[in-house]
């Protein structure tokens, strides 16, 4: 019987803890208050008969309150009811007790006010029901029911005719009754075996439920209970706790401390224990079962599950030497295991390769969606994916019903995951719908409170699962945040504070990714990554991981990359994954090419577009990259890479190299044909700024001289001078004649300018008065005309009149005789090389090199003006 004593324990604390116990609570509780019995009751009753007795019967114990009734009267009857009654008592540690187990409702057959005062003292909440009146004006979920009424309402069960009019007069309280007894674990504490009142009960369940009537367990107090009675109550419906099988000393023990023993018991029960461990061979692998069926967990999970010492680098210390089997290592790698070290000092180590996370195709974000499989799991991952996809009303409705659907078949997990998920799916709605879209949903997820949910579902769930209970109110969140920003400002000064901030942070992106967690664009969630993002860049090599590349892609703007790498004054990177990304670049080009993308869904793309784009712009590629990336550029089937996109690209990978290798420049070449005869001879409408792939050429290109020649006449003035150093000198005199007809015919001196920088050799001093009537109106321009003068196209003493007025122009036409030069004037930074080129050859080298050093050491230098320096002042 001691075995079957555990087993009705256990059973009672789950049932506590999940909600379902039920505690039916009789006269020998109120009796350690010195509650009077119902012998000494019904003493006070005889009287008028002479009737007292060592023992009633049964059936005396009704019939003499009755005889009472019909000889005094109601007002005598109740009179006498208040007298035994009214007495100044309080609860005791056995009903402190019974709150303590958590009863989801509570049934009395007493008809005193102890069971409400242990209530009250505590705060809690739970509506009393004394008549049927009071069952529809109950407000809460826990009831104390009063099944044998009470004094104050009159309507005491004690008398015969009480019992034998009971259905009537307490219709809604015995059906409530039955009902509750039904559908949950019931324990009775305070009656004895043969107590009238609960065969009573009992007999009601019985009638209700027949062959499906589930047993009760009732609390024996009194000597111990032999074999043949225990299976006889058993047979009976009701199973006994006899207290004697938990007791040290039975013979010396009160009731109050027999009570106390069987609540000890209770509390000193581990669930956890007894759920883990089935077996003693893989008593380890027990422990993990709750990680079956999550994809990946923290470190700070597995603490939770087996306590023992888990490092934050994913080093497993063993405190016994448990078995390792293939389930368990399994298990092992969810939590990013690495290591298992034994108490021997033997060492296992769990298969957990480096991921690479450009490998994973985006489309299978579009693949996913059109998955009609079965299975509550199946709708999950549904969900998941049309929220990626941007379906987010089609996401939320799928969750809804993943959640109720899991709810039935008591799949908490999912519920549980579902329910999360809906809620921050309802989240972006609100955020990114109209209100006329999202006024439902809106107002849904304003019920939808995660943590009291959490709260509510079953203890056996909460309590194999409570390391996801910090999911419920992003708290999770804000610890890795506060985590990971501590581990910044230890870089400096612990070596390996940045391997545990790694660890962490994708430990996080995968305990969301793979347990598809719809949080991931949260702002928290984003500033998180960012501030990893720069202290990855800051602290560590110039070297990129997939990780944070990855990260870049999907946490960074285009011009949020190029302020952080002017704030950490980074000019280029490099990865081993250069490869990866140009095929992940290629990819999200051909999702942008499916049909039927969602608004969402494209916008999102496009910026991921847009920033792999400048993040391989600030990568050095190999030749063979390159040419694979310009092939993707000048291929492009989605009408998103512009003609603007290719010349910066271009920019930036030439500012890593001093010039591109012949193949490159032979697909520049093609590019710049291909979009000349677009423009000119098909007559399409192109980016004017195409003529600007001539600047990463560094001879004629051929295909393009009988092009330019035919269409000389036609060809805007600003392209032909930009044409100038892809065609040879034959045609660039050509194109020097055209453009001298054409400013004489209309003067424009910004052309003129161009020309000069193109080095086009114009007649230039032919235009003389035309400048000075375009400086009379646009002093502005007069640094440029010095700049003319000072490289000897113009002639100085026609402008003298001019130079005077400006301090740029003065100083450009003047330098040899000007002592100091203008170093603190910032136009003076911003002059041209060749300008330059003279000034390195003057006295004012020393002055110039000197600025250029400081501002170099100040970190406020340019990169075109750290350029200068080693070109032009270095030596």
């Amino acid at each position: 019987m001691k075995s079957f004593t555990q087993e009705s324990l256990r059973i009672i604390k789950k049932a506590s803890e999940d909600n379902k116990l039920v505690i039916v609570v009789g006269a020998g509780v109120s009796m350690l208050s010195n509650f009077p019995s119902w012998k000494e009751v019904i003493d006070r009753f005889s009287g008028p008969f002479s009737e007292q007795k060592e023992r009633y019967s049964q059936n005396e114990y009704l019939r003499i309150p009755q005889k009472y009734y019909n000889l005094r009267g109601h007002k005598e009857y109740y009179d006498l009811l208040r007298d035994i009654f009214d007495l100044d008592l309080q609860s005791n540690k056995i009903h402190d007790e019974i709150l303590n187990l958590n009863p989801i409702h509570l049934i009395t057959t007493n008809y005193d006010d102890l069971l409400e005062q242990a209530i009250y003292a505590r705060g809690l909440f739970y509506d009393v029901i004394a008549k049927d009146e009071e069952v529809s004006q109950t407000r809460t979920k826990k009831f104390l029911i009063k099944m044998h009424g009470d004094v104050k309402h009159q309507n005491v069960v004690l008398k015969e005719n009480d019992y034998l009019s009971y259905s009537s007069q307490f219709r809604l309280i015995e059906t409530m009754v039955k009902s509750i007894i039904a559908s949950n674990i019931t324990l009775f504490i305070g009656y004895s075996l043969n107590d009238r009142n609960m065969k009573l009960i009992l007999n009601w369940v019985k009638e209700l439920q027949g062959s499906s009537f589930q047993p009760v367990y009732l609390l024996y107090l009194e000597q111990t209970l032999d074999q043949n009675n225990f299976d006889y109550y058993k047979s009976q419906g009701i199973h006994v706790i006899d207290v004697n099988h938990l007791l040290s000393n039975v013979d010396d023990a009160t009731y109050e401390q027999r009570y106390l023993t069987f609540f000890q018991a209770l509390s000193k029960l581990n669930l956890d224990e007894l759920y883990r461990y089935s077996s003693d061979d893989n008593e380890l692998g027990e422990r993990l079962t709750p990680l079956d069926e999550l994809n990946r967990v923290r470190l700070n999970d597995l603490r939770h599950l087996i306590k023992e010492e888990v490092t934050e680098m994913g080093v497993l210390n063993l405190s016994k030497p448990y078995v390792l089997d293939e389930r368990t290592c399994w298990q092992l790698n969810k939590a990013g295991i690495r290591t298992v070290k034994f108490p021997d000092g033997s060492v296992h180590s769990i298969q957990n390769d480096d991921k690479n996370y450009l490998l994973p195709p985006y489309t299978s974000v579009l693949t996913e969606c059109m998955n009609q499989g079965d299975g509550i799991w199946q709708h999950y991952h549904r969900a998941y994916y049309q929220f990626k996809h941007g379906n987010l009303l089609l996401a939320y409705d799928l969750y809804k019903k993943t959640a109720v659907e899991a709810f039935k078949c008591k799949h908490y997990l999912l519920h549980f995951l579902a329910q999360f998920n809906r809620y921050w799916t309802g989240r972006t709605i609100q955020r990114l719908l109209s209100s006329e879209q999202s006024q439902q949903i809106v107002d849904e997820i304003r019920q939808l409170n995660l943590e009291l949910m959490y709260h509510h579902l079953p203890a056996s769930f909460k309590r194999k699962y409570a390391f996801l209970a910090d999911l419920s109110n992003f708290y999770f969140i804000y610890k890795y945040l506060n985590d990971m920003i501590q581990l910044i400002n230890e870089l400096p000064n612990q070596d390996q504070a940045f391997a545990r901030l790694n660890f962490k942070a994708q430990e996080l992106f995968e305990f969301m990714h793979e347990n598809q967690l719809v949080i991931d664009q949260y702002l928290e969630v984003s500033h998180l990554y960012k501030s990893y993002i720069e202290a990855r860049l800051y602290h560590n090599s110039e070297e990129l991981d997939s990780f944070t590349v990855h990260l870049i892609i999907k946490y960074m703007g285009e011009e949020e990359l190029k302020h952080l790498m002017k704030r950490l004054n980074r000019k280029q990177f490099q990865t081993p994954h250069v490869n990866e990304l140009i095929l992940y670049y290629k990819q999200l080009l051909a999702v942008l090419t499916q049909p039927n993308l969602t608004t969402l869904m494209k916008v999102h793309v496009q910026k991921m577009v847009k920033i792999t784009l400048a993040l391989l712009s600030v990568i050095q590629l190999k030749e063979e990259e390159l040419l694979s990336m310009l092939q993707l550029l000048f291929n492009d089937g989605s009408s998103m890479i512009l003609i603007t996109d290719c010349l910066n690209f271009l920019r930036a990978q030439l500012n890593q190299s001093s010039q591109f290798p012949k193949a490159v420049e032979n697909l520049i070449e093609e590019q710049l044909t291909h979009q000349f005869i677009k423009k000119y001879l098909l007559n399409e409408e192109i980016e004017s700024c195409y003529i600007q792939f001539t600047s990463f050429l560094s001879q004629p290109v051929e295909k393009l001289r009988p092009l330019i020649d035919l269409y000389l006449t036609q060809i805007d003035s600003f392209e032909l001078v930009t044409l100038t150093p892809v065609i040879d000198e034959e045609l660039q005199m050509k194109v020097s004649e055209a453009l001298t007809r054409r400013l004489k015919k209309e003067f424009n001196f910004k052309l003129l300018r161009q020309a000069f920088e193109f080095k086009l050799e114009l007649a230039y001093d032919e235009f003389e008065q035309q400048i000075k009537a375009h400086i009379t109106h646009h002093p502005k321009d007069l640094c440029t005309v010095g700049e003319l003068i000072a490289c000897g196209v113009l002639d100085r003493n026609s402008f003298e009149f001019f130079m005077n007025q400006d301090s740029c122009a003065y100083f450009l036409t003047h330098y040899e005789q000007i002592e100091q030069a203008p170093l603190e004037s910032d136009w003076f930074w911003q002059l041209s090389r060749d300008i330059h080129q003279r000034l390195a050859k003057t006295h004012h080298y020393q002055a110039i090199k000197q600025a250029l050093i400081q501002k170099i050491r100040t970190k406020v230098a340019a990169p075109e003006l750290i350029d200068l320096y080693f070109d032009l002042y270095h030596h």
